[in-house]
């Protein structure tokens, strides 16, 4: 493990805090969300309203920071964090149309034009997974790939499901 780790490190040239910060961030925003279903509506605007908008807005700005810095310095990695940037700035904008329509003008529209941000979004943070994670793919074997596809799969299909039938919405199915 060590030996795959020392490779790792040779491949990138030291954002290794930048990307942890990037990661922890990234998964604040997701462990806010997972308490939606738990908690009633008006006490969870307390949190979505404040995550959409500055937690979103600072990853935008990081990543645009990030981006930056690493085009400047020609890292291998500079036009995957440019699809990051990009990507994020698409998932900011989505959620700032879906605030707008949901709590200014109060309608729940669908579709909307930030579906269309909002699927570009995912597309783009796809292909920047791809891409950076081409150095780290050598490093593993296929059986701890097979087994993170696995447990990442499993995980994601039991929380939709608990989020579908916590909403009764099991009949859209």
């Amino acid at each position: 493990m060590l030996k795959c780790l020392s490779k790792l490190q040779k491949y990138t040239k030291k954002p290794q805090n930048s990307i942890l910060l990037l990661v922890v961030t990234l998964v604040s925003i997701t462990t806010l969300y997972q308490l939606g279903p738990f908690i009633d509506d008006p006490t969870f605007l307390w949190i979505s309203i404040p995550s959409n908008s500055i937690i979103l807005g600072v990853l935008v700005a990081f990543s645009i920071f990030l981006t930056v810095k690493l085009y400047q310095k020609n890292h291998f990695q500079s036009k995957s964090y440019l699809l990051l940037a990009i990507g994020v700035s698409f998932w900011f904008i989505s959620e700032l149309i879906e605030i707008f329509y949901h709590y200014v003008l109060d309608i729940d529209p669908f579709p909307s034009m930030g579906d269309f941000f909002f699927l570009g979004a995912y597309l783009l943070i796809f292909s920047f997974l791809l891409i950076s994670l081409k150095p780290v793919k050598k490093l593993l074997n296929k059986k701890i790939w097979l087994i993170c596809n696995i447990y990442f799969w499993n995980i994601s299909i039991l929380i939709h499901f608990h989020i579908l039938w916590k909403f009764g919405r099991w009949r859209c199915i």
